[in-house]
């Protein structure tokens, strides 16, 4: 049996360890079990108070999440632009049907706009999922530090 507080090998019978005098408790350890690190569960909100309200780097933290939002936005718009045209193009050599063009150029031309057009939807959900995650982080950091201004207000009373 190890000792909880200085890790000393005691006697499995002992009560006390023999190195420190503290009382033993009767759960085995071994070595590994005793290296191993322990595990620290992170909240949301722990994480929005240590990184925007409570930080020295909190102004520096705001401006990168909405940087990521201008960005995201201004990556977006061009490639909404671009859906109606893709999805277009992709649409007419589908429904073109003549037949002195050769069928594996029309299925690979076809198939590559229907790529184009699914990567710029793909790339948009990517883009406004993260336009609407920063908007969450923005929004709870500013309700937790209203809230921790009205408590510190309501107790200094």
């Amino acid at each position: 049996m190890y000792c909880s507080s200085c890790n000393a090998r005691n006697n499995n019978k002992a009560k006390y360890c023999y190195k420190c005098g503290k009382k033993l408790q009767n759960i085995e350890f071994s070595r590994t079990n005793i290296n191993k690190p322990v595990k620290k569960k992170i909240s949301f909100q722990k994480f929005i108070c240590s990184s925007l309200i409570f930080s020295k780097n909190r102004y520096r933290n705001t401006f990168i999440i909405l940087a990521s939002i201008v960005l995201c936005v201004a990556l977006s718009i061009p490639l909404l632009k671009g859906i109606p045209e893709s999805f277009n193009r992709a649409m007419a050599l589908v429904n073109l049907a003549s037949g002195h063009l050769d069928k594996r150029i029309l299925k690979n031309q076809t198939e590559l706009f229907f790529r184009d057009f699914f990567i710029r939807i793909i790339l948009i959900l990517l883009f406004w999922s993260n336009i609407f995650l920063s908007l969450v982080i923005l929004f709870y950091a500013y309700i937790l530090k209203r809230n921790f201004i009205k408590f510190n207000n309501f107790y200094k009373k």
